[in-house]
């Protein structure tokens, strides 16, 4: 039997009377201690694992929905995520949880294993997340429009407080079409249904085009440095994804920067890819939440504050699923000064694929500004607006 645990790809322990671990095999201990079961007995599961709903809210080991609860009542299973303790955040990775008595032996010994779940089971695990994320950032733009339906109710209420509550009622109206619009469109990435248009061009005519789109005030905020990038190089790239990969980007960076704060985009060579890296010098994203900054409804609790709006949650996944669409990458790069020191900050580092094709015969001239296409009025105000002078 002791060879047969050992032999399973499961993690399997087998907990005593006061939830204790008395024995775990060879895959709970890569999964918990480093590879070494002796580092097992005496630990309890809380010390080994922290339990989660399908809906990622962590459970206590006395509340009823944990197994630790479960167990004393009957044999079975359910679906969880799991976090190891000690991690402020981090992916969850869903496992189906099993427990059941050991009646072979007297002592009140139970059994717990944790299974991966099989591609279906996380595909609808993944849609019920979805659905109560959704119901949950539905839920508060719901509530504000029907207070302010209440307050214009009431007759006594002056044309400039009516006004003020309509106001506010249309923004949060945007907010939920936006957020729709969002998660439509990351249905679409999903499944595939998403098919990007790519045109050949350089980054100088990309960035003209999507510099085209800003309003004056937010365009003045940005600066370009593309001295150090050949520019025969051409990059293969859907103009409003790359618009939309941007406008998300600097719409950060305008929420949580100072005003009048710069905010610098510059473009080098790396090994055949192209990379772009947009950077501001805002309040900086913590190195533990880098982790999972591009995950859905992702929101980081040491930037909410009154002053500041909350997005949807969505734009950098968003940010991710059209940069992987054209075959690029991105990520989030520590942000240091030429001292090698640490500043406040954050830099967007975004890798795509460099397009070589033998230019035709008698070219010339450089960046040539393509037809900008628009694109749609965020709520960092970007939108269509006066021409400007090209991006070299």
């Amino acid at each position: 039997m002791q060879v047969a645990f050992d032999a399973s790809e499961q993690p399997m322990l087998i907990l005593d009377a006061a939830n204790k671990v008395r024995w775990g095999n060879q895959a709970a201990a890569d999964a918990w201690t480093s590879g070494l079961p002796i580092l097992l007995p005496s630990k309890t599961l809380t010390d080994l694992v922290q339990l989660a709903t399908p809906a990622g809210h962590p459970i206590s080991e006395n509340e009823p929905a944990h197994p630790l609860s479960r167990m004393k009542l009957a044999n079975g299973d359910d679906r969880y995520l799991l976090l190891q303790p000690g991690q402020a955040s981090g992916p969850l990775e869903a496992h189906r949880v099993r427990w059941r008595r050991v009646t072979e032996v007297p002592g009140g010994f139970v059994l717990i294993t944790f299974a991966n779940l099989g591609p279906a089971e996380r595909a609808l695990l993944q849609q019920q997340r979805l659905i109560n994320q959704l119901a949950h950032e539905l839920r508060t733009p719901l509530a504000i429009v029907n207070g302010c339906l209440k307050r214009l109710s009431r007759s006594t209420d002056s044309e400039a407080q009516k006004h003020k509550q309509i106001t506010t009622a249309h923004q949060e109206i945007r907010r939920i079409d936006r957020l729709l619009e969002q998660l439509s469109l990351l249905s679409q990435l999903d499944v595939g249904s998403y098919r990007p248009t790519l045109e050949t061009r350089s980054l100088g005519s990309f960035l003209e085009g999507w510099s085209r789109q800003l309003r004056r005030q937010a365009r003045d905020r940005v600066s370009f440095n593309l001295d150090d990038l050949n520019p025969a190089l051409q990059l293969q790239l859907d103009q409003l994804a790359f618009n939309r990969i941007l406008n998300h980007l600097l719409e950060n960076s305008l929420r949580f920067c100072p005003a009048k704060s710069p905010i610098l985009i510059t473009g080098h060579e790396r090994d055949n890819q192209l990379e772009i890296l947009f950077m501001d010098w805002g309040p900086g994203i913590p190195e533990s939440d880098l982790a999972t900054i591009f995950d859905r409804f992702r929101r980081l609790e040491t930037m909410r504050s009154v002053s500041h709006t909350d997005g949807s949650g969505l734009g950098l996944a968003v940010v991710r699923a059209l940069t992987e669409a054209m075959d690029g990458t991105v990520c989030i790069l520590p942000n240091r000064g030429a001292d090698g020191l640490s500043r406040a900050g954050t830099v967007v580092q975004l890798m795509l694929p460099v397009h070589t094709p033998k230019p035709p015969a008698g070219a010339s001239g450089q960046n040539n500004l393509d037809a900008a296409h628009p694109s749609q009025r965020d709520e960092a105000g970007l939108d269509r607006t006066e021409e400007s002078g090209t991006i070299k």
